[in-house]
């Protein structure tokens, strides 16, 4: 079906496709963190001070010590490179660039996507930090996880509703 709604639409259907899948999943994330918000006590203010008491809330940490895996300075050196590989070199980002007629629309292409990126980055790493809440006042829930890698989608199947674990498990 999506092979046949792509060759039909072209890189209109591509697009548009791009759109709704980030859609749900911006969707989705918010959905995540609302639900995490909810149901941990004290809200945004109980799941900072139950992370910050794990010690995950040390976001500010300026040092050059080599030795610590996450700074101010490592995570700039990771979202420069990052973002550069994304923005650069990236066959979905890069095929935009080649769908508008014009320089200008290219670069508001980029800057739409940038300005997108990272009020969902934040909500991305809020939700981060929400689920060691979460995990850390129902350790019994946490049973059947297997990988910490793995808490985001565990969260999605046994924390959310079906049809919106289901949605969301799809779009990913």
């Amino acid at each position: 079906l999506t092979t046949l709604y792509t060759v039909l639409g072209g890189m209109k259907a591509v697009i548009w496709t791009d759109v709704v899948q980030f859609c749900v999943l911006a969707g989705g994330a918010v959905a995540v963190a609302v639900v995490l918000i909810f149901r941990v006590d004290g809200g945004v203010i109980g799941i900072w001070r139950t992370a910050a008491a794990a010690g995950h809330t040390k976001l500010l940490t300026f040092t050059l010590d080599p030795t610590l895996e996450v700074t101010v300075w490592s995570i700039l050196f990771g979202l420069t490179w990052a973002f550069m590989n994304a923005y650069g070199c990236d066959q979905v980002v890069v095929q935009r660039y080649f769908t508008v007629k014009t320089l200008r629309e290219s670069v508001k292409s980029v800057l739409t996507g940038g300005l997108l990126a990272l009020p969902l980055n934040i909500v991305l790493y809020f939700i981060g930090v929400a689920l060691v809440a979460y995990y850390a006042v129902r350790p019994e829930l946490a049973a059947g996880l297997e990988e910490p890698k793995g808490v985001l989608s565990y969260f999605i199947v046994q924390g959310l509703p079906i049809g919106v674990s289901g949605l969301l498990i799809a779009g990913i």
